[in-house]
């Protein structure tokens, strides 16, 4: 016998090219050079079959000196459930032995393969796992000049077996390619002479929605004959939508599990993310299962292939594939209903957000904030599961109220994201009388509105005072934040300054409640507010906010006390105290995963360059943080760092002319995290050693370059948050120092000083 076996007959009708497992394929050629047994896993639909056909006749070309007497398929479908005389049949016909031999099967199939060196692809295995692990144990044992290569949903678990997982198809482009699902996708379209444009948003959403699943992507690539491609995103797009023949796949490897596994598929079907053995054990819990047993129902599901066991920062997490997940929300377990999984799911996922909010501005806040990241997707599903209920409802309101209370910018949110939210919780509120979580969830609600100047700021406002009046908590500290948001928004220095009194106040006041979050959310809309108005005040508040998230072991906020910190020393002149501070909040906001926090001083350290001279090192990193801040349209808090952003910009602008300010932002754009990084640090490198001509100290060359851009004294005073008369001052001193008569030709000296240290 050589090559694979006449009996492959079975290879799914239109598959004519394996995409998308190249490495997979090496390693398994790897895998059975130096064992002798390798079981193939994964969800069902998931390839493996034509996986192993492939690996099957590579390892017939590239093993033949392992296998000289060649490769035989034996499909194990038609085998009945625990038949092992069947199986014994099965296999051999395969290698061409004749099942009418009046002795045992088993001994007759064992002595024919005892002398054979040859590859035993068996396919199908998960229906019959038991008796082909004690089987191939026999053979392997009697016979070792054979190798096997099984196919299984469910792990076998015999001596010597290596696990090769098939996985789903990756969802990001590949090394100057197409992501492999977007591949098999277009591929399979333009089979049925569909052309698809990898490109286009909807082909990315349909590979994404459907998790990177062949079997579905396939699927869906045959609903192309008679359809749309909108028009199959839109079937596809229920809550538990599954093609006819996935679903029947599933069905067969559902049946192979005993009730209590098939109440944890159900279970685990409500996360949207991935399940976290502790949030599998507390939503067990109150479902009534024992921590343990979830444990061990949890490694079945991952041996039957259901979930799949992924590693993150050292911790464990479990993933279920899309449409695995879809399949388990529709089923009708034994002994449970899933309205009961969703009550408990809800409840965990309340649990979790609440824990996040009141673990701000503690030594635990980064890990907790950084798991609910996670867990958003869980969050949104468990906040519409008490909202449809109209008797759960006030639940949704305290998990909103929670929500509002974390720091958006540790989940990669932007304030507006979650303003909506809370306009249609408060609408979905049946009647009754005001409660205390109804006035926090306005109140954080209408400050999220205010900072992102969203339009639903003023009718939040009104409501959030509305019941403050009738719980008798005018002053409370949640309304002297919504009402210092206000100021701050409103994008002169009067209101910043006024901004500062009524936030510090809300952040003394949600100190004596108890409330760090809500202290640490008014402390930082201080010093913000304080770094755009009065400078001594943004100092003095940054330290003390930077003392206090020390004192507290509050890693995350001591970053962004960092930041703000030094914006004020930036803005005050203290270029070296600002570059400390700056350096500090870098290293800090890397630790904790980056995200908006290292954008904002991606924006710092560009702000700081163009104020220096620095113009190119400026330009690239204003366009390494473009579309990722909101900090140009003037609305809501941008409405103050759009000021600083303009004066950045146009400096350079004037420094580079426009030709070379669009190109140097467009190769910002292009940048990834860690290069604009390395361009952020080596500008502060550069920044530190930085002398600026003339012996001018850093605010009068700041004042300089104002000046250059033909600013008056009360502008630039507008915008250094100093008064004009100061302004003056700087004036005067700067043209001594530099010998020239007016602010004309000191214009033009520092624009000619500029174009040079380009």
């Amino acid at each position: 016998m050589s090559g694979l076996s006449a009996a492959v007959t079975g290879v799914p009708a239109g598959v004519t090219v394996l995409i998308g497992r190249r490495e997979l394929l090496v390693e398994g050629l790897d895998r059975l050079r130096e064992t002798r047994w390798v079981t193939v896993t994964g969800a069902a639909g998931v390839g493996k079959t034509q996986f192993a056909y492939r690996l099957g006749e590579l390892a017939g070309t590239d093993l033949g000196d392992l296998c000289p007497d060649g490769v035989v398929l034996a499909d194990l479908v038609s085998v009945a459930d625990g038949d092992r005389d069947g199986l014994c049949a099965t296999l051999s016909r395969a290698v061409g032995l004749d099942d009418r031999s009046a002795g045992d099967p088993e001994t007759e199939l064992v002595r024919y393969l005892r002398d054979r060196r040859l590859l035993l692809v068996l396919d199908g295995c998960e229906h019959v796992a038991t008796e082909v692990a004690a089987l191939l144990d026999t053979v392997l044992a009697a016979a070792p000049g054979v190798r096997v290569l099984a196919t299984s949903h469910v792990v076998l678990d015999g001596a010597g077996e290596y696990r090769l997982e098939v996985p789903p198809l990756g969802l990001r482009p590949m090394a100057g390619g197409l992501a492999d699902a977007v591949r098999l996708l277009v591929d399979r379209a333009a089979a049925r002479s569909v052309r698809l444009d990898p490109a286009c948003p909807a082909v990315l959403r349909l590979v994404e929605l459907l998790d990177g699943h062949p079997a579905a992507i396939e699927h869906a690539a045959a609903l192309l004959d008679l359809r749309g491609l909108h028009d199959v995103l839109d079937d596809l797009a229920g809550p538990t939508t599954l093609p006819g023949a996935l679903r029947a796949a599933f069905d067969r490897s559902y049946r192979l599990l005993p009730d209590p596994v098939r109440r944890m598929w159900s279970i685990v079907s409500r996360f949207r993310g991935a399940v976290t053995m502790g949030s599998a054990r507390e939503v067990g819990a109150l479902l009534g299962i024992d921590p343990g047993e979830v444990d061990s129902l949890m490694t079945r599901l991952v041996h039957a292939s259901v979930l799949t066991r992924v590693e993150v920062d050292g911790r464990a997490r479990f993933q279920l594939l899309e449409p695995l997940r879809r399949y388990g929300a529709g089923l009708t377990p034994p002994d449970i209903d899933q309205d009961a999984i969703g009550h408990a799911h809800a409840t965990e996922c309340a649990r979790r957000v609440h824990r996040a909010a009141e673990a701000w501005f503690s030594p635990g806040e980064t890990e907790v904030l950084g798991s609910l990241v996670d867990e958003l997707p869980d969050v949104d599903a468990a906040l519409g599961f008490l909202l449809d209920r109209p008797a759960l409802a006030a639940r949704g309101l305290d998990l909103v109220a929670d929500l509002c209370r974390v720091p958006v910018h540790a989940l990669g949110a932007a304030p507006a994201d979650y303003v909506p939210v809370v306009v249609e919780t408060l609408r979905r509120q049946p009647p009754g009388p005001p409660t205390r979580a109804w006035l926090r969830a306005a109140a954080h609600g209408a400050c999220l509105a205010h900072l992102s100047g969203h339009p639903a700021a003023a009718d939040l406002h009104r409501q959030a005072e509305e019941l403050a009046a009738a719980l008798d908590r005018v002053e409370a500290p949640e309304m002297l934040l919504v009402r210092g948001a206000a100021r701050l928004c409103a994008g002169t220095q009067l209101d910043a300054r006024a901004a500062v009194a009524m936030l510090s106040a809300a952040a003394r006041g949600a100190a004596d409640e108890g409330d760090r979050g809500g202290q640490a959310r008014a402390m930082s809309l201080a010093v913000e507010a304080a770094a755009f108005g009065d400078h001594g005040d943004a100092i003095r508040l940054a330290r003390g906010h930077l003392d206090a998230a020390g004192r507290a072991g509050a890693s995350r906020s001591m970053s962004w006390a960092s930041w703000a910190l030094a914006l004020a020393e930036h803005r005050a002149g203290h270029r070296d105290r600002a570059e400390a501070a700056l350096r500090e909040a870098l290293r800090l906001q890397r630790a904790a995963g980056g995200g908006r926090a290292l954008t904002w001083s991606l924006w710092l350290v560009a702000v700081i360059a163009a104020d220096l001279g620095a113009h190119e090192r400026a330009a690239r990193l204003l366009g390494a943080v473009r579309g990722r801040l909101a900090v140009t349209d003037g609305v809501g808090r941008a409405a103050l760092p759009a000021r600083v952003q303009h004066t950045a910009q146009g400096a350079c602008l004037r420094a580079l002319g426009e030709r070379r300010m669009v190109e140097l932002v467009a190769d910002g754009e292009r940048l990834d995290v860690d290069t604009a990084l390395g361009v952020a640090v080596s500008t502060l490198d550069m920044i530190t050693t930085r002398e600026h001509p003339a012996g001018l100290t850093d605010r009068e060359w700041r004042v300089a370059g104002l000046v250059a851009q033909g600013m008056t004294n009360a502008v630039i005073g507008e915008t250094l948050g100093i008064s004009s008369r100061t302004v003056d001052r700087h004036v005067s001193a700067i043209l001594a120092k530099v010998g020239v008569p007016n602010r004309i030709v000191l214009g033009s000296w520092y624009l000619g000083l500029a174009v040079g240290a380009r």
